[in-house]
């Protein structure tokens, strides 16, 4: 006798393959992607499937947020932005009793965050997916979406190149700042999740407890960067908080200016607190002012922060404010009254005693007072003119420099430049007297000052002429 299988039990068995091959699929996928799938049974042995898909770009890419068209300006307003992450895609899709052996997946709903694509367009292209992968859609539909391919799709026509997405939308003032609050906290979430060498103990550790320097990029350890910049700063010693990677080290051994390591005032406050950033400012600026003597600080008594020289040094003129050094931290408050109290003391000086000039500028500002301007006045002339004629001006730091014997070749003592003192020039630091045997120069043979009436020879007290 020879049996045979009824429809009931082939449909049975057909259920019971299309059931294993679909929970192998649900089981692989929930491994892979964790918190982004969840699966509800329906009836008839259907599961409905709820996916959250996250878009990551390779690297960064140029997205054009386009405006509509309209009569006033036939121009559409672009925003463009530069974003490594846009916000998911939510697709619920149904997995019938029969999925994969027989029938497909259907999308059931679809929608992207912040209404940033197309639904229409959106539901379309992921249709077509699901009936090109008829033997599993989860892992492709994830990774179609997710490495965005799905921009390219025929459905959305968004114009894309290398690394630049065009985005239509009729609101691309309110869908900016959203798609860059995702990229913001999608860039967080992954730098969290990522591994990292540390470069100061060299173990590897998640990225939630290490901190990325945002001039360099490179990662460190917080714990161990928090102890190295942290000492650094209580021994003094500002210029090595920054980078500790070997290439930002080399760097900024090479570099210059030894004060600037790299980091902003945010970065150093993350990781050593609020204390230790207000001792790093005090050292740094410190450093910057013991480095630069043109340097002065704010004369307003509630500031004194540090001043950089102007930019211009040209005689004063009415309106010229690039004359003038300004505070970093507050700005000009008032125009600077020391070229009027020089002219209104060299017109009281200048004036006869007991004139009527004097005595009206006596009586408006106050004979004492006006008398011990002119005393100060004085003796600041009175310096000024010793100055020029016993001194000479370092040419790099303009600090004057007294010279009391020995030859004209100065090395200034605050900035280090080399100059002469007879004639006030910068001269080569690798070979300095090659100044003195260039002829035609006044500086010509005279590395030393030698007084004509001291050459004369006299003899010596005790000793006769033979």
């Amino acid at each position: 006798m020879f049996s045979s299988a009824t429809p009931s039990s082939s449909s049975q068995n057909l259920l019971e393959e299309a059931s294993r091959l679909r929970n192998e699929e649900l089981e692989v996928a929930q491994s892979i992607y964790e918190n982004q799938l969840s699966v509800k049974d329906v009836s008839n042995g259907s599961l409905l499937v709820e996916m959250e898909m996250y878009i990551e770009l390779e690297g960064q890419w140029k997205v054009n947020l386009i405006g509509p068209l309209n009569l006033s300006d036939p121009t559409p307003h672009t925003i463009s932005l530069e974003l490594s992450y846009l916000p998911p895609v939510r697709l619920t899709i149904l997995l019938p009793s029969t999925y994969p052996l027989q029938d497909s997946a259907k999308v059931v709903t679809v929608h992207a965050a912040h209404s940033w694509l197309d639904q229409a367009s959106l539901r379309a292209a992921l249709q077509t997916v699901a009936n090109e992968n008829s033997e599993g859609i989860i892992w492709p539909i994830f990774e179609y979406v997710r490495d965005g391919s799905l921009l390219s799709a025929p459905q959305f026509d968004l114009s894309s190149s290398s690394r630049t997405l065009n985005l239509p939308h009729p609101t691309p003032h309110l869908l900016a700042p959203l798609l860059l609050s995702h990229n913001t906290l999608a860039a967080n979430r992954s730098f969290a999740a990522t591994s990292f060498d540390c470069p100061i103990c060299l173990t590897t550790i998640k990225g939630l407890r290490c901190i990325r320097l945002e001039k360099c990029g490179h990662v460190a350890c917080r714990d161990c960067l928090a102890q190295f910049w942290t000492m650094s700063i209580q021994t003094g010693e500002v210029e090595k908080v920054g980078c500790v990677d070997e290439e930002c080290v080399k760097k900024a051994a090479k570099a210059d200016d030894i004060i600037w390591s790299g980091v902003g005032e945010e970065e150093v406050r993350n990781v050593v607190g609020e204390a230790m950033l207000m001792r790093w400012q005090r050292l740094r600026e410190k450093r910057m002012i013991e480095r630069d003597p043109t340097i002065v600080r704010c004369p307003i008594e509630l500031c004194q922060a540090p001043v950089p020289k102007p930019k211009s040094t040209s005689i004063a003129v009415e309106g010229d404010d690039e004359r003038l050094r300004v505070c970093p931290s507050h700005g000009p408050i008032t125009p600077c009254k020391i070229v009027a109290i020089e002219q209104f003391l060299e017109a009281y000086i200048s004036a006869e005693p007991d004139s009527p000039e004097r005595l009206r500028l006596e009586r408006q500002y106050g004979k004492r007072q006006i008398q011990k301007l002119v005393v100060e006045h004085n003796e600041a002339k009175a310096n000024k003119a010793w100055l020029e004629q016993n001194t000479m001006a370092c040419p790099g730091c303009r600090t004057n420099v007294e010279k009391t014997m020995g030859c004209n070749h100065m090395k200034c003592g605050r900035c280090s430049m080399h100059f002469c003192y007879k004639c006030g020039v910068r001269l080569n630091p690798t070979n300095p007297y090659s100044h003195y045997s260039m002829r035609n120069t006044p500086c010509f043979g005279n590395l030393f000052n030698v007084d004509p009436d001291e050459t004369a020879w006299e003899p010596m007290e005790g000793f006769e002429l033979i």
